[in-house]
């Protein structure tokens, strides 16, 4: 795996520089089959494993610490996981039984659940939503497709992002339309789009 840009965190897994201008191979990781990037950390799936970098305020790396590593670190679980997506300041994955794990910051409500009684947390924690297909984590922000084809979101919701008619945050997951053939999400910053086939 090679990444490049801005390392000021380490989030381009090199433990010095403050930018690359051409790839950088990543060591300490192997068989990677999907990566996911923000800001200020990276995440990557490897043999079913979650591994993250970079910077680790408010434990954006999930291993149980909030200390910063410009290596890969694997988060503390030892569930299988299919899919990852890292937001601004928190990140989330899928396990191969279609649970929902997130970890980081949850200021918002981006785990679905009471940022007063969860803010944020540097381990994964278990969300309540189960059958779940795809997830993408945004700035503040988490969408996730289930398996009946719906989409739920959560989090911040100032600029209207969650797509509920509204602009009221979210501490829990809410859905999104009554479409149940939705296959894709993505987002950027702010915003998600969404799409289906």
């Amino acid at each position: 795996m090679y990444c490049w840009g801005s390392n000021i965190y380490g989030q381009s897994g090199q433990p010095s520089g403050d930018k690359f201008l051409t790839p950088q191979l990543v060591s300490g990781i192997s068989n990677v089959t999907q990566i996911s990037v923000h800001n200020r950390h990276s995440c990557a799936l490897s043999d079913g494993k979650v591994f993250c970098w970079g910077s680790n305020e408010v434990g954006r790396l999930g291993d149980g610490t909030t200390t910063d590593s410009s290596s890969p670190v694997s988060i503390a679980s030892n569930k299988t996981f299919t899919q990852v997506s890292v937001g601004f300041e928190h990140s989330c994955a899928i396990t191969d039984e279609e649970e929902l794990y997130c970890w980081g910051n949850s200021n918002t409500g981006e785990f679905g659940a009471d940022p007063v009684s969860v803010p944020a947390d540097n381990v994964p924690f278990k969300t309540n939503l189960v059958g779940v297909k795809k997830v993408e984590a945004g700035r503040g922000s988490t969408c996730v497709v289930l398996a009946v084809g719906t989409v739920a979101c959560t989090g911040d919701n100032s600029r209207g992002q969650l797509g509920i008619g509204n602009t009221q945050n979210q501490n829990s997951p809410v859905q999104v339309g009554n479409n149940i053939d939705w296959t894709q999400i993505s987002s950027k910053g702010n915003f998600f789009r969404i799409s289906f086939l």
